[in-house]
């Protein structure tokens, strides 16, 4: 490894140190799933600097974010210091992380669920995150889940639903669906690959 790119890593790893520590915590490293069995991926988080790219265009008035496997609450944190005021969900399928990222987090405006997105999105989420958080097939129920979702949201949250897929391994549920649109989001050449996926009406 050369001089830059460990200078760039450590920089990384600076950045994520202190901005964790805001929210009470350093929650770096990949903890290896239980429920691989079940479709999931391994938590891993996710560098703070990767974040700004994906929500370049900001939020719409009335956006309801959800982070889906949010893990030990990475993009959590980034979303209370980029966008108060939001309402915010993170759902996750390991309790136990779960349960220490809803302890750190509790005096900030965020519900943590845990358990399968499939069956447990909710009804009033309208922007979902995904970093690689399960196989193919998950993917596919989840995308039927938010179908389902996009054609009842209540009144007063905007539409369509929107996904912001990061790392996405699995483009392809979503690119063979023709009730979706898929744009891939421009990011440095370094990053994963993004994209953003609109479910349902077309209609801002």
């Amino acid at each position: 490894m050369n001089t830059s790119m460990l200078i760039r890593r450590f920089k990384r790893l600076r950045q994520n140190y202190f901005f964790d520590r805001r929210f009470g915590a350093f929650i770096g490293g990949t903890k290896k799933t239980p429920f691989a069995h079940m479709g999931a991926e391994n938590t891993a988080n996710i560098a703070y600097e990767e974040l700004p790219p994906l929500f370049r265009d900001g939020l719409r008035p009335g956006e309801v974010l959800v982070d889906v496997g949010c893990g030990k609450g990475r993009v959590l944190n980034w979303w209370l210091d980029t966008f108060p005021g939001y309402r915010m969900y993170g759902i996750e399928l390991d309790e136990d992380v779960a349960a220490e990222t809803e302890t750190r987090l509790r005096n900030y405006p965020v519900t943590i669920v845990i358990g399968d997105i499939r069956t447990l999105a909710p009804e009033d989420g309208t922007l979902y995150f995904l970093f690689n958080p399960f196989n193919a097939d998950v993917m596919a129920g989840f995308l039927d889940t938010l179908k389902k979702r996009a054609a009842g949201l209540p009144d007063g949250v905007p539409g369509p639903i929107r996904v912001i897929y990061y790392n996405c391994l699995h483009l392809h549920v979503f690119e063979a669906d023709p009730d979706c649109r898929v744009t891939l989001i421009p990011v440095p050449p370094q990053f994963h690959r993004a994209a953003l996926i609109t479910i349902g009406s077309q209609d801002d």
